[in-house]
């Protein structure tokens, strides 16, 4: 599984297709899932890059969600 890690926390992501980049953000209550109608549809003509933004699994948080340097 492809992750980013940034400032204590690992980010989960997909890419799917070529193309111009489309980058797909979930709300709240989601995750990177929330695009599984819309990626074959845009994968043809788009690079889409999916991802799961911070607590949202499978990307996690940095422990007790503190912000970077916090102590």
């Amino acid at each position: 599984m492809p992750f980013f890690a940034r400032d204590g926390a690992d980010l989960y992501y997909e890419v799917h297709g070529d193309g111009p980049p489309l980058v797909l953000a979930h709300g709240a209550g989601g995750n990177h899932t929330s695009w599984w109608q819309q990626v074959p549809h845009f994968r043809e003509r788009r690079r889409c890059v999916t991802f799961a933004h911070r607590g949202f699994a499978p990307s996690t948080d940095r422990p007790n969600g503190q912000p970077p340097g916090a102590a």
